[in-house]
């Protein structure tokens, strides 16, 4: 009995240490808003804003790279009456910089970015849709997610 409680204490005792070297991780270090800005006559552009945690970033609509990445893309932005006028497009400059371990150069966000898309539709035309997404730090890339959203045209 002596020498399982003495095992257990000892296994315990390797055990600690290695659970304190464990970093905490945001569990979602990327947070989205939606909105529809009027433009004029029945024009209005529908924006897409993320809000990034200190040392995370998201790719760009092109990411760059070997293909190995995953883009920041919009799925299923469906108008219930309207039509599209523009395809996605990013409001700032990605970063653009070359990896060792990725072949081409890759293109990312960090901080805080506006997407958007304008379209030609009524007041109150209502927009569902989501954005898939994939955060990295220095350390490691998350799962690609998505976001939903659900707007209307003021």
């Amino acid at each position: 009995m002596k020498q399982v409680v003495l095992l257990m204490m000892v296994a315990l005792g390797l055990a600690l240490p290695a659970t304190a070297q464990l970093k905490p991780v945001a569990q979602k270090p990327v947070h989205w808003s939606f909105i529809v800005q009027k433009k004029k006559n029945g024009e209005y552009r529908l924006e897409a804003h993320a809000i990034m945690d200190k040392g995370f970033h998201i790719w760009a609509l092109d990411a760059g790279g070997d293909g190995s990445l995953i883009p920041t893309s919009f799925v299923s932005a469906t108008l219930a009456k309207g039509a599209w006028t523009s395809d996605w497009k990013e409001q700032a400059p990605p970063v653009v910089q070359t990896l060792a371990f990725i072949e081409g150069a890759v293109r990312w966000h960090q901080h805080e970015i506006t997407f958007y898309r304008d379209f030609k539709a009524p007041a109150g035309t209502r927009i569902k849709g989501g954005v898939e997404f994939q955060t990295c730090n220095e350390e490691m890339c998350y799962p690609p997610a998505t976001e939903l959203f659900e707007t209307t045209a003021p």
